[in-house]
């Protein structure tokens, strides 16, 4: 999952906090229940022009 996030630091908090409310809308499906486990990080990636890419890397 990835969003693209502006420049705007204040901001990153929240989009965070959406971006871990949408894995949990997904890991709550009844199309996840057969999942026994799983591994999920957090990443956020700068770009050149000081953008932030929030993303998870799930597996």
């Amino acid at each position: 999952m990835a969003v693209h996030h502006p420049n705007r630091t204040q901001l990153l908090g929240e989009t965070l906090t959406a971006l871990s409310a949408g894995w949990q809308r997904l890991k709550d499906r009844n199309e996840f229940k057969p999942v026994f486990g799983w591994v999920r990080t957090t990443e956020v990636t700068r770009g050149r022009d000081g953008s932030a890419h929030p993303h998870l890397h799930g597996r």
